[in-house]
This record gives structure tokens, C-alpha cells and sequence, in this order.
């Protein structure tokens, strides 16, 4: 203070607008500050406190100091300002650093991805080039190894396919070869048939003649058979409906 008439002299007795600045002062034994500010007549101030000792260990007093609200709220601007800046330089640190390692690591991905297009696309000779980490590398010899495996399955597929439209134009062939033997032999079994009919009715005409023809001699000459004659005649007759009913049959 510069004004006389405002200064503190030693002995005098200090007193605040502020009662709990009191109740702290009795029992202060560390360094400590006001936690909001505090007017009077020399302004808006925060105050703050710290206790001084004797060589013996007896505290002398304390030492009580105000700053202008105006200095600490100017100050806590800079740090907040400071805090700012080093806020944001590291988020463009931390940015750059998780763009550049997001990059380094995805590369591998996208090398990958890359490949499953172009393998979807039915390029099954590409094969993927990695290298990189040991886990990248193990990865990509494993897409390797599964696009040949895809490869010689598509190769197998293909040949069964191909071997099975062969079976059946084959067996397209085989079922119209059928077709036309079943043809012929309905044909052939129309003819035999048709055969059949006119030999049973050529055969069944004359067989009628001699069963008539025995039947009038066995009528008209029984009495010039003697029983050899009559045994014959009568053989013949049964021999003659024995075929009449081989082909009525």
C-alpha cells in the first residue's frame, strides 16, 4: 500500500469482511488460498496464506498477500489459452501419428482387399505380396493358399461338370438308341404277330380237314377196321387236337 493512511503497522489488528477467513487464520498451519474472491474496499481480490516459523519451530505469524482479480483472471486466460494450443497441437500430433500408423497397418488390408476383388472378378492366378509384420505376412500366405485351394476346386468343379454333360450326351445318345431298337422290336413283334396269325390260320384249316376227314372214315368204314385199324384211327384224332390246341394257344 502506498497511501500512509492505509498501510498496516505491526500490532495492529487485522480484520476481513470475510468471517471465514478468520476461523481459517487460527488453525492455519500450511499454505492455503481463498476459494472465491473477495471484496473490500481496496477491490475484488483473492487472497492467499501461508504461516512462517522461528528457528525453534514456533510460528512468528502469517503472511497473508491479495491479488488483483483482474491479474488472476488474466493469468488463468493464459494458462487456458496455453492448455488450448497444447491441446490442439496434440491432436494434430496424435492425428498425423493415428493417420500415418492407420495407413502403415491398413496397407496390408487393402492390399487384400484389392486381391479379393480382383480373385471375385475370376483373375484366380493373382496372388497376394506382403511385406510387413509377421501377422500380415501370415496372412497373406493364407490368402494364398486359400485362393489355391479355390483355384483346383473350380478346376475340379469344372471337369465334373464337363465329365458329366459328357455322361449325358452319352446317355442322351444311349436312350434314342433305345428308343428306336424299342421302335423295331414293336415292329418286328407286329410282324411276328401278324405272322403268327396267318400260320395258326393256315395250320388250323388243314387240321380241321383231317379231323373230319378221320372223323367220316372212323363213321364210314368202322366195320373194315379191325382194332389195330380203329386204335390208329383213333391216335390220329387225338394227335390231330393235341396241334389244334398247340396253336389255338
Amino acid at each position: 500500500e502506498t497511501d500512509p493512511n492505509q498501510m498496516s503497522h505491526l500490532g495492529d489488528v487485522y480484520t476481513s469482511g470475510e468471517p471465514s477467513v478468520m476461523a481459517k487464520l487460527t488453525t492455519l498451519n500450511h499454505v492455503d488460498t481463498d476459494e472465491y474472491f473477495n471484496s473490500d474496499q481496496w477491490g475484488t481480490s483473492l487472497s492467499g496464506y501461508a504461516p512462517f516459523y522461528r528457528t525453534d519451530g514456533h510460528m512468528e505469524g502469517i503472511l497473508g498477500m491479495d491479488i488483483k482479480a483482474s491479474d488472476v483472471l488474466a493469468r488463468e486466460r493464459m494458462f487456458l489459452w496455453n492448455a488450448l494450443v497444447i491441446f490442439f497441437a496434440a491432436v494434430a500430433v496424435v492425428f498425423f501419428m493415428g493417420w500415418w500408423f492407420g495407413r502403415k497397418l491398413a496397407a496390408p488390408l487393402v492390399k487384400l482387399t484389392l486381391g479379393s476383388k480382383r480373385i471375385a472378378q475370376g483373375d484366380l492366378s493373382h496372388r497376394v505380396s506382403i511385406d510387413g509384420s509377421q501377422e500380415t505376412t501370415i496372412l497373406a500366405e493364407s490368402f494364398n493358399k486359400m485362393t489355391d485351394t479355390l483355384q483346383k476346386a473350380i478346376t475340379c468343379r469344372d471337369k465334373e461338370i464337363s465329365d458329366r454333360k459328357k455322361t449325358e450326351i452319352d446317355l442322351d445318345t444311349t436312350n434314342k438308341d433305345l428308343q428306336t431298337n424299342v421302335l423295331q422290336l414293336s415292329f418286328a413283334n407286329r410282324q411276328l404277330k401278324s405272322f403268327a396269325d396267318i400260320a395258326s390260320h393256315d395250320l388250323k384249316t388243314p387240321l380241321r380237314g383231317i379231323k373230319m376227314l378221320t372223323d367220316w372214315l372212323a363213321e364210314d368204314y368202322a366195320d373194315k377196321f379191325d382194332d389195330n385199324g380203329k386204335e390208329n384211327i383213333e391216335l390220329l384224332k387225338k394227335r390231330v387236337m393235341r396241334m389244334y390246341n398247340y396253336i389255338e394257344a
